[in-house]
Order: C-alpha cells, then sequence, then structure tokens
C-alpha cells in the first residue's frame, strides 16, 4: 500500500520543491498542489492528479538531476489535465502520447532529460490526443516507444477527493498560476499552459 513520505525520501523531495521554488516557480506552484507517496508497488513514478506516487528504490537509483525531472514530469502531467482526459483510448498508448506532449517543454525548461525519454520536435506544441491519434496510425513507432525508457504511468484520474469535475478546476486554477510565475522569472514557459490545452 502507499505510504506517507518521510525521512530521508521526505528531506530529498522538499530540497527539489526548495530548488523548484528558487529556479523554476511554476513547477514550486505546481508542486504544492500533489502530495507524494512511496508506492513500491509501481516499478517508477505515477500520479492521477491527486497524489503522486514514487518507488523508493527508483528514486534512489537516479541521479539528482533527473530526480527533479521525474518530479517536474508528473507535475505537468497534471497541469496538462492528462489523468482527466484519457477517455477509452489505450493506457499504454495514451501515457506515450503524455510524454511526448510534455517532455519537451521540460527540456525547453533546462531539466535533464533521460537519454531514453520520449522526444520528437514533431510533437511540438501538439496536445496529448493529437499525437496519440498519431501514434495510432504508425504501429511502428509506437512499437519503438513502447521499447523506450519507461519513466512512469499518467492513471485516471477519478472521484474520491471531490469530483473529477472539480479536480479539473482545481488543476486548471493552478496551471494558470504556475504560467504567470515562470513567465514573471523570463523562463520558458510550456504553450500548452498558456493556451490551455485542455479547451
Amino acid at each position: 500500500f502507499p505510504v506517507t513520505i518521510a525521512g530521508s525520501m521526505l528531506k530529498m523531495l522538499k530540497s527539489i520543491q526548495l530548488g523548484f521554488i528558487l529556479d523554476q516557480p511554476g513547477y514550486g506552484v505546481l508542486s504544492y498542489k500533489l502530495k507524494p507517496l512511496i508506492d513500491n508497488n509501481c516499478p517508477t513514478a505515477y500520479t492521477d492528479g491527486k497524489v503522486m506516487g514514487f518507488n523508493e528504490k527508483f528514486m534512489e537509483s537516479l541521479s539528482m538531476d533527473h530526480k527533479k525531472f521525474v518530479y517536474a514530469h508528473e507535475l505537468l502531467h497534471c497541469a496538462f489535465l492528462h489523468p482527466l482526459r484519457r477517455g477509452n483510448r489505450d493506457h499504454k498508448v495514451w501515457n506515450m502520447a503524455c510524454d511526448y506532449a510534455i517532455n519537451i517543454h521540460l527540456r525547453d525548461a533546462k531539466f535533464n532529460v533521460p537519454e531514453m525519454c520520449l522526444i520528437d520536435e514533431k510533437y511540438r506544441g501538439k496536445a496529448a490526443e493529437v499525437i496519440y491519434h498519431d501514434l495510432m496510425q504508425n504501429p511502428q513507432k509506437t512499437k519503438a516507444a513502447g521499447n523506450k525508457w519507461n519513466l512512469g504511468d499518467v492513471k485516471d484520474g477519478k472521484d474520491g477527493h471531490g469530483s473529477e469535475g472539480e479536480l479539473e478546476q482545481e488543476w486548471k486554477v493552478v496551471a494558470v498560476q504556475a504560467a504567470n510565475a515562470q513567465k514573471q522569472f523570463g523562463i520558458p514557459v510550456p504553450v500548452r499552459l498558456l493556451y490551455r490545452d485542455w479547451e
């Protein structure tokens, strides 16, 4: 079962969060919305829009730069409402599409992107739904992408801590606040945050 993070893992995540506030303020804003948990039943990391689960050994195996990337990666999935938008789409391909949608923005923001992450300039500025459609039309590309590094999972956001609609509205507000925080510091802002990927 997932457990609340404590000890050295909590100290490490707090350090990353403080770094966001100082160097990437938009991600600092986002980080206060998502509760981190240790969940060793998952192989890497995941988010459902309410929590962010980490496999403890996976996180410990990463460099500090890649720990920061994983944290920011899960935050951006939520800012783009990816846990709330899958519908009836294939779960694995949807996850790939969501990764293509956000990783390029994380690279632009000067995060240290692991070599095996999914990035393609072809998908710059495109919503996950558009990328998903393209992947479904290109099974060879999808198969190749599936062999890449498995960073984490976008789980479906579900009722529990308020309705799905309430969760969506909360993230919309936080996403705009995060985009504004980045702009004030002259830091690249994900285009999809400004143009509201959910609309």
